[in-house]
């Protein structure tokens, strides 16, 4: 099974969450919202401050990268905009990125 590290590239993110979303999920990013609670390789758990304090799951499962979050639009069917920021703050996290 893939890691979540492996399933959040930018072009899979792009697809997924469309081009505000991943937009602004990046902003938050990098803006330093994003607090990850735990990392492991198939599952992430976050907080991103975004106003409110969201709290965010990424997990690799047999059928790719699934998410929640507990923002309203945290049970869609594309990523929400703290589920981006958390995947990207996880692509960067990952002990293959950081060599």
């Amino acid at each position: 099974m893939a890691s979540v590290a492996e399933l959040v590239h930018e072009d899979a993110l792009r697809r997924l969450a469309g081009p505000i979303g991943y937009r602004e999920g990046v902003d938050l990013a990098v803006s330093g919202c994003v607090q990850l609670v735990s990392f492991a390789p198939v599952r992430v758990t976050a907080r991103v401050e975004d106003l409110v304090l969201q709290h965010v799951e990424l997990r690799s499962t047999g059928r790719g990268l699934s998410w929640s979050c507990t923002c309203r639009d945290g049970g869609t069917r594309a990523p929400c905009k703290h589920s981006v920021a958390v995947a990207v703050a996880a692509r960067q996290g990952s002990p293959s990125r950081r060599r």
